[in-house]
């Protein structure tokens, strides 16, 4: 059998080849720290995304809305001057307005020999609330909530 022999050394080098409790605790409270920032901006970009979707189909709808105005014949545009209609998330039309995500309401002024001012607004709320929202915006009587507004002009030569 080998005598024990105490070697400072291998003390050292023993001492050296892992870390300690306070060293560990430490790291991970800066690993946390730094988890819990990419936490919130993934918060804030799922939001972003959210956001510019229902823009995304928002101008969809609006898109749709305008088409169908600039084909419709002349003589029906002022039928459809205040016309509601509901959409899904999609941008796909319902009947039902317990299924709508999306509330659109067109107004125009009225025909002239040239042309047709359409506003066409939009806003994804629950209908109720949709609804008092845009007829507020309409009214100049916002309570600052956002209501997406698309606008053109529908020129025709002739009637």
């Amino acid at each position: 059998m080998k005598p024990f022999l105490f070697n400072p050394a291998s003390q050292a080098k023993r001492r050296r080849c892992g870390f300690t409790l306070a060293e560990v605790t430490i790291a991970m409270g800066v690993v946390s720290v730094g988890l819990l920032g990419l936490v919130s901006l993934l918060a804030l970009a799922l939001d972003g995304v959210r956001e510019a979707s229902s823009n995304l189909v928002g101008s969809q709808i609006a898109s749709s809305l305008m088409a169908d105005m600039q084909a419709a014949p002349w003589d029906e545009l002022s039928s459809r001057n205040g016309l509601w209609s509901y959409y899904d998330g999609s941008g796909q039309p319902v009947t039902s307005t317990t299924e709508a995500s999306f509330t659109a309401h067109v107004s125009l002024n009225p025909p002239r020999d040239f042309g047709c001012d359409v506003k066409v607004c939009i806003m994804n709320a629950p209908v109720s609330r949709a609804k008092q929202e845009i007829q507020d915006y309409l009214d100049d009587q916002a309570k600052g909530y956002e209501v997406a507004v698309f606008t053109s002009q529908i020129v025709r030569l002739e009637k």
